[in-house]
């Protein structure tokens, strides 16, 4: 081997740590870097997909990704008119310090609020006395670009 300065690292050969450690790093960014990988969940009369594994505690299935946005559906059995459900959504919305209603003439009701530290655009859907929400919570001053593809994907059973 030439020990001659300049030349030692032609000759050098990566440890089989090294080149572990390169593949490992290699994967792990074409996994990160790549399209999400969708994934179907159902509640009650919706169905949609997340854009990443959902947890599922009590009556929430939600999803965090990397950036922080956390993609939600939560279920609640209200078993009141779905009039009065609409009524009571835009009350809610109206009564929050920093929010606005961007449907509220009928399902899905959307609205978009403030919180302390983030953002939440929210659809909801009324079907049989139960309510589905489904959110995008992002820290970003825009709506993550992955939010319109995620609420496309939802589908409502009679709707």
């Amino acid at each position: 081997m030439d020990q001659s300065p300049g030349k030692w690292y032609v000759d050098r050969v990566p440890s089989p740590m090294t080149r572990s450690a390169l593949a490992a790093g290699l994967l792990l960014a074409i996994a990160c870097s790549g399209k999400p990988s969708w994934k179907e969940y159902s509640s009650g009369a919706v169905t949609l997909q997340f854009p990443c594994n959902a947890t599922v505690s009590a009556a929430v299935a939600k999803c965090l990704l990397s950036d922080g946005s956390e993609f939600a559906l939560a279920t609640v059995d209200k078993g009141i008119p779905a009039e009065q459900e609409l009524t009571e959504m835009t009350e809610y919305v109206k009564g929050l310090p920093k929010s606005e209603i961007l449907q509220g003439d009928g399902y899905p009701f959307k609205w978009r609020e403030v919180r302390q530290f983030v953002k939440l655009d929210a659809w909801l859907w009324y079907v049989d006395g139960k309510e589905y929400t489904v959110s995008v919570t992002y820290a970003s001053v825009d709506l993550p670009p992955l939010a319109s593809d995620f609420f496309s994907r939802v589908k409502v059973k009679g709707k």
